[in-house]
């Protein structure tokens, strides 16, 4: 209700907000934390407060409910994805608003960060190194973690699927598969490879996902994803990385083991140098695109449903035919069901105001970032953009993103004139037939993305820039007017 409805809040409610979902995360054994649909909520609505923080709020909120010496109300005490995506976020105001990063400001900074390495440990890629402020830059270069040896990783999902096949006694299956090893937790590469292997899951590991609960389960998902990473890398390609897409794609709509928004952001903020970070945006495509699972969502939902729901006597009616035609399901209660054997953690609550399509959207945000970030990648951002950019009909801050996109990413951006096109076209373009005429392009910048791809040059002269502050100055006064 806070996301979909409550759309301008007071940005210390948003970050006080955000500080009580943190509580409420840290609560061992709490109801909220153990069913899985409500963490899932948590942390969905965590990552749109992080994101929707505006440049200019940022570090006066931080500043304002974070100490070194108290209790981090404002950092997940385990959630590296949202910590990150924090990092992200505070990188982007002190990029935009030129804040100082030197002195007292440094410093408050560096604390800062320092605890968020003290709960979630973690590294940056080269390519993001270089587009984040200095001061931000300089520290994760300084406390630079170890990462996980892939060739160590793949021996010990090899050792560990033999123990799964060899080994016969549940009780023993569910007790040694669920607990957190010393190494990385293993237990979805396992069911990767079982789907892989047989088509199929058996009925233990339901058990064993039971016990492992949604908290824990975050860190498999972060394994599977460098798992992936490492399978895809060394396939032969061709019909080997179609059942690759094909396995993860039963893992994610067949058998509801991990949601496609979850799967994503995880894969999209892990850290992957080199060809490993071209494989891993790879994986992000094809997933995204080449099964018609989440494509066919985004496009009935654009075609059938608009953001303004207040203008519409009927928005519910339209909610549940979207959730009738295709049900969500946050675990695999279904298959759970016919053998006998759901609990409530299973279960699935009513859905009011979301859906996977809204749940996705601030993770495209982050996955267009990441994509801007690797030159080597861009041609494939500008086919997702092209696939899936219509969903930005939803954007709550469509222009304040594509702002704060081309201020970021400048540098990135500032040679690929045909790709600064296609973010305009998904995210402005996407919202013509619910704005009124000419509210955010010119006619004469809509005429040049009409254009054809290979005609990308346009010099406007000072006849345009002076129609520009007309407009600006017009718009000023109306909004003085309602003031």
């Amino acid at each position: 209700m806070f996301i979909h409805r409550i759309h301008h809040s007071p940005p210390q409610y948003r970050v006080q907000f955000l500080s009580t979902i943190h509580h409420m995360a840290a609560v061992p054994l709490n109801t909220m934390t153990q069913i899985t649909q409500l963490h899932l909520c948590m942390e969905s609505v965590a990552l749109r407060l992080i994101t929707g923080l505006g440049n200019s709020e940022v570090m006066p909120s931080l500043t304002r409910f974070f100490s070194p010496e108290s209790k981090p109300n404002l950092i997940s005490t385990d959630s590296e994805e949202l910590n990150r995506v924090l990092v992200l976020t505070m990188a982007r105001a002190i990029h935009v608003t030129g804040c100082d990063s030197t002195g007292e400001s440094a410093r408050w900074c560096v604390d800062f960060l320092k605890t968020v390495m003290t709960h979630t440990p973690h590294t940056w890629a080269n390519h993001t190194l270089q587009c984040f402020p200095q001061v931000i830059a300089d520290f994760y270069q300084q406390c630079a973690t170890p990462r996980e040896n892939m060739h160590t990783l793949k021996k010990a999902v090899e050792e560990e699927y033999r123990k799964w096949k060899s080994m016969s006694n549940e009780n023993d299956i569910i007790a040694h598969f669920s607990l957190q090893h010393n190494t990385s937790p293993l237990f979805l590469c396992l069911l990767f490879k079982m789907v892989l292997d047989t088509e199929r899951l058996p009925p233990i590991a339901y058990k064993v996902l039971e016990r492992v609960g949604p908290r824990q389960l975050a860190a498999h998902v972060r394994t599977l994803c460098d798992f992936l990473v490492l399978e895809f890398s060394n396939s032969a390609g061709g019909q080997h990385v179609t059942k690759y897409v094909e396995t993860m794609n039963s893992i994610i709509w067949v058998y509801n083991i991990v949601p496609i928004d979850r799967l994503m952001l995880c894969l999209a903020l892990r850290t992957q140098e080199g060809s490993e970070a071209h494989v891993c945006f790879f994986i992000i495509q094809l997933l995204l695109l080449k099964p018609p699972e989440l494509r066919n969502r985004v496009q009935d939902f654009v075609k059938d449903n608009s953001p303004d729901h207040w203008r519409q006597s009927n928005w519910y009616e339209k909610h549940m035919a979207f959730h009738r035609k295709y049900p969500e399901k946050f675990s695999p209660e279904s298959i759970l069901a016919e053998q006998g054997t759901l609990t409530a953690q299973y279960q699935t609550l009513p859905i009011y105001f979301s859906n996977v399509c809204l749940r996705f959207l601030p993770v495209l945000d982050i996955i267009n970032h990441r994509f801007l970030e690797l030159a080597q990648v861009h041609k494939n951002l500008e086919t997702i953009l092209e696939r899936l950019g219509m969903l930005y009909k939803f954007h709550d801050r469509p222009i304040t993103y594509l702002y704060n996109t081309f201020h970021y990413y400048e540098s990135k951006l500032r040679e690929r004139p045909n790709l600064k096109r296609r973010l305009v076209v998904a995210v402005i373009m996407s919202q013509q037939e619910i704005r009124p005429p000419g509210w955010a392009l010119t006619e004469a910048y809509k005429q040049y993305l009409a254009r054809p791809a290979d005609d990308i040059v346009w010099n406007p002269g000072l006849p345009y820039y002076t129609a520009l502050v007309k407009r600006l100055v017009n718009s000023i006064l109306l909004w003085g007017n309602f003031i």
